[in-house]
Order: C-alpha cells, then sequence, then structure tokens
C-alpha cells in the first residue's frame, strides 16, 4: 500500500516536473552559460567524471528525467526507490574516464535545476550507445 502510494506520488511528481520544465520553452529559472574549459560543448568530445574519487562508475541515464527520479531518492535516502528505479533498467554505469559525444542538452528539475546532455559513448562496453548524464559529469 506505503510502495504503491509513492509510486504514485513519484509518477505525478515526475509528470509535473516534464510539464513545467520540458515542455516550457525556457525556464524562468535557467540561466544559459556557455561552455567552460572543463565542459564540453555540443558537437564536442570530453570524457565523463563525476567528481567522487571513491567511485569508478558514472551513471548513464536513459532519459534526462531518470537523473532527477535517482538525485531525488539518493537525497531522502530512499534506497527501496532507487532499487526500483535499477530494477527498471533505465540506467546503466560506465566507468571514469570513458570518452563521449555532446550530442545534446536539457534541463530537469531535482530540486534545483540541472543542465543535463546526452551523450554517445565511444568506448568500451556500451560503445554506441546513447544517454543522459549532468552536464558537470563531462570534461575535456
Amino acid at each position: 500500500m506505503a510502495r504503491d502510494f509513492f509510486a504514485y506520488n513519484l509518477l505525478s511528481i515526475a509528470g509535473v516536473y516534464y510539464i513545467a520544465f520540458k515542455l516550457s520553452p525556457t525556464s524562468p529559472t535557467t540561466i544559459e552559460s556557455p561552455p567552460t574549459a572543463e565542459s564540453p560543448g555540443l558537437g564536442e568530445k570530453g570524457h565523463l567524471d563525476n567528481g567522487n574519487s571513491s567511485n569508478p562508475r558514472v551513471i548513464v541515464g536513459s532519459y534526462p528525467e531518470v537523473l532527477a527520479e535517482i538525485v531525488q531518492a539518493k537525497s531522502v535516502n530512499d534506497t527501496i526507490g532507487l532499487q526500483e528505479i535499477y530494477d527498471r533498467g533505465v540506467f546503466f554505469f560506465v566507468a571514469k574516464g570513458t570518452p563521449v559525444l555532446v550530442i545534446d542538452e536539457s534541463y530537469i528539475s531535482a530540486f534545483t535545476v540541472i543542465k543535463v546532455y546526452k551523450v554517445r559513448i565511444l568506448a568500451g562496453d556500451y560503445t554506441g550507445d546513447v544517454g543522459w548524464v549532468p552536464d558537470s559529469h563531462v570534461k575535456y
């Protein structure tokens, strides 16, 4: 019962965020910034780095909103929610340092607005696959 309630609320919240941020032409709280020396832009190559020296893997989501779900579940220590997300098969892990090509960008809402990049994996087990990562996880 509680699990169904949680799942219903998660889906409702995800739907509201999708409508508010994906379908609106621009988000009023979003400020466009040019790529920094550390972050490649569209059409540029880089590598994945989560900035966590104790974690050698980077999460790559199948779609942008899954990253918001993961951030929200992690922020409230919802290990069951994280397991449910994992069981859906909507993300995968790649090694830090994996080369990627940035092919699109979007924004998600997960307690704050986060810029995310759609990347094509250029090496390793997932070569050729596409997924989404926070822009802060893509470095030159």
